[in-house]
């Protein structure tokens, strides 16, 4: 019988290489998930960081504490929003990452099916050839052994 092989392996080294993309993209989704969340965290003490002038000031400078703390402000916005939309690509890409794996361990699991529906198919082979050899010899063994049939003669 014919040596095993696995009849989806092009599918299933192109599932492989869709894992490993998938895989690739999951990380670059963590780096960038944590490297908005320090960003983050750094606007945001920035933004805590800041104080109002103390003692009485004028109108100039109300106006500029008060737009330096809106800007900061909308950085801590901005980045919260960064934030948030990495986390979603990052969840994004786990499902897909997610999926791909799916895909590759279904097409492991039929590969190891079909080996072992291929293993017993050569076990089921071997025992006919045996079963075979050994009603071959019983049979020349009994020919020999037994009289010469009298030709039809009463």
């Amino acid at each position: 019988m014919r040596r095993y092989r696995f009849p989806l392996e092009t599918l299933r080294r192109v599932r492989c290489a869709q894992e490993r993309t998938a895989i690739a993209r999951l990380a670059e989704a963590n780096r960038a998930h944590t490297k908005a969340g320090d960003e983050h965290r750094e606007r945001e003490s920035s933004y805590l960081g800041l104080s109002w002038p103390l003692g009485p000031y004028d109108l100039p400078q109300l106006s500029e504490a008060q737009a330096r703390r809106q800007l900061s402000a909308s950085c801590v916005h901005a980045a919260a929003q960064h934030l948030a939309q990495t986390a979603a690509d990052r969840e994004a890409a786990m499902e897909k990452w997610s999926l791909a794996a799916r895909n590759v361990s279904a097409l492991d699991r039929l590969d190891s099916r079909l080996k072992e529906d291929h293993r017993l198919a050569l076990d089921r082979g071997a025992a006919l050839e045996v079963d075979d050899i050994v009603n071959t010899r019983w049979q020349t063994r009994s020919a020999a052994s037994s009289p010469p049939a009298s030709g039809g003669v009463r």
